[in-house]
């Protein structure tokens, strides 16, 4: 019977140690993402954040569809509603929409390639 009593606390220290060790491994995780989000915050970068991100962004060109024509007139467009003639810088953005299957990605990946090369 004495045993048994001697098993059952140590069976619940055991238990105790492990609920204590969860809940410090649970504050460190928490501890470890402020720390991540302060310094994206901040600006500062760690060796765990510069590898999640290296700029400059690698463009690589657009795949070739032999179905697939140059549009200009379309790249064209969105280039002057992009950059418009006049000395402003404003934030624009463009929506291409249509039916799936008419080439709305090939066009913004064209002209995403045009603008890397310019």
């Amino acid at each position: 019977m004495k045993v048994y009593s001697t098993s059952l606390v140590n069976i619940d220290a055991t238990f105790q140690r492990i609920d204590r060790l969860t809940q410090l491994a649970k504050r460190r995780s928490v501890a470890v993402d402020l720390r991540r989000q302060q310094s994206l915050l901040s600006g500062s970068t760690s060796g765990s954040i510069e590898e999640e991100a290296k700029l400059p962004c690698i463009m690589l060109p657009p795949a070739s569809s032999s179905r697939f024509y140059d549009r200009d007139g379309i790249t064209d467009r969105i280039d002057s509603f992009l950059h418009p003639d006049s000395g402003e810088t404003p934030f624009l953005s463009l929506v291409l929409h249509g039916i799936g299957g008419v080439g709305k990605s090939h066009v913004a990946l064209r002209y995403a390639h045009l603008m890397a090369k310019a």
